[in-house]
């Protein structure tokens, strides 16, 4: 992909006031954690300076070692580390709104009862691993469940945006998907302080039909995208020649950063490796190794109802149908399976690789750290 078409006619971010920002907190056990993201009240990052060992002094034609193989840095200094990097993120979405939706319930714009637990299960787990993540939050999500953000940006996770109300971005006018993110962003910055500059895209729903989102993102102010999955289980998907962080050229002097999630490409065959939902059905070893062979900085990428210490289910309205309670109790089966494995995978990863933020690698190759 050359880069993305323009999108017509424009569109201008309104002004926000700057939010308070959420308190500084270190979770027991943890690293100093320093808080990620843009402050409403400044255009410049703050991006922690020590995670990543190494000097960014290395010419741009030189290589990139991971593992076994040599990868060229395609116009990136190198980031050097003692264990190969990975980047972490978190889809942040309250499991029950979108299942009930999913199978027309009624009560689908309701809270879940379980994003908490979840939530507390996941910041316990990434304190364990000495991990920070981006956690792409959902704006629907965010409003059902204001007080957990908090905990989020205290523990020095980064935030970035999954939209507003989790809907395809091909199924969009560009102007609509302008609107879902200015409300998400909205309320993200309401509740955090924080102007998300990192997106992920629902579902990674930017398809071929619809990379002029890549020129509304710029355009909006985001510095990053992570929507691209080179996923066979993803239909006319858009997806760039090269599997490694790239520039997006997308008109005039605008552009926006890519950030791949993980695939194991063996000649034209593609294995999916960076999210739970394929870690289920794969052996550890096997997830291990197709990460060693991604590519350096691939994305994994991760959801709350993943690491739900108890089993999930879409507890639908009484006046359900017997359709709708059969599709849910499929969701169900096919959630709790990603739920038993995710854990266990994750603490695997995390002893054979160095797991950092998206917006954290971000900084580093765009020259802004």
């Amino acid at each position: 992909m050359a880069g993305a078409r323009a999108a017509p006619g424009g569109w201008t971010t309104p002004s926000t006031s700057a939010a308070p920002q959420a308190p500084q907190k270190r979770s027991p056990g943890s690293f100093a954690a320093p808080q990620l993201g843009h402050t409403s009240a400044s255009a410049t990052p703050h991006w922690p300076q020590y995670r990543l060992p190494g000097r960014f002094s290395v010419p741009h034609d030189e290589q990139i070692v991971n593992s076994d193989r040599v990868y060229p840095s395609y116009g990136c200094e190198e980031m050097s580390a003692t264990r190969p990097l990975l980047l972490l993120s978190v889809d942040y979405e309250d499991w029950h709104q979108l299942v009930r939706r999913r199978v027309g319930a009624s009560n689908w714009r309701e809270a879940g009862p379980a994003l908490a637990r979840q939530t507390d299960a996941l910041l316990a787990l990434l304190d364990e691993l000495h991990a920070r993540a981006t956690f792409f939050v959902l704006g629907m999500a965010a409003r059902a469940h204001p007080e957990l953000l908090e905990p989020i940006v205290a523990a020095g996770h980064e935030i970035g945006c999954h939209g507003d109300a989790h809907l395809p971005v091909h199924t969009q006018t560009p102007q609509e998907f302008a609107n879902d993110l200015r409300a998400a962003r909205a309320t993200i910055e309401q509740l955090t302080g924080r102007t998300a500059v990192g997106y992920r895209a629902p579902a990674f729903s930017i398809t071929k039909a619809s990379e002029w989102a890549y020129a509304v993102l710029a355009q909006e102010g985001f510095a990053y995208d992570a929507s691209q999955h080179d996923s066979p289980a993803l239909r006319d998907r858009a997806v760039s020649a090269t599997a490694t962080p790239h520039r997006l050229e997308t008109g005039g002097d605008r552009a926006v950063w890519e950030f791949p999630v993980a695939v194991w490409r063996v000649g034209q065959a593609r294995l999916p490796v960076g999210g739970a939902s394929y870690w289920q059905v794969l052996p550890t070893p096997l997830v291990l190794r197709g990460l060693n062979e991604a590519g350096p900085l691939a994305g994994l990428y991760l959801h709350p109802n993943e690491l739900d210490p108890e089993p999930l289910h879409a507890l639908l309205p009484s006046d359900a149908t017997p359709a709708q309670r059969a599709h849910a109790k499929l969701r169900e089966t096919q959630r709790n399976g990603a739920r038993r494995r995710a854990p266990g995978v994750l603490r695997a990863i995390a002893q054979r690789f160095e797991l950092i933020p998206y917006g954290e690698a971000h900084a580093r190759l765009d020259g802004s750290a």
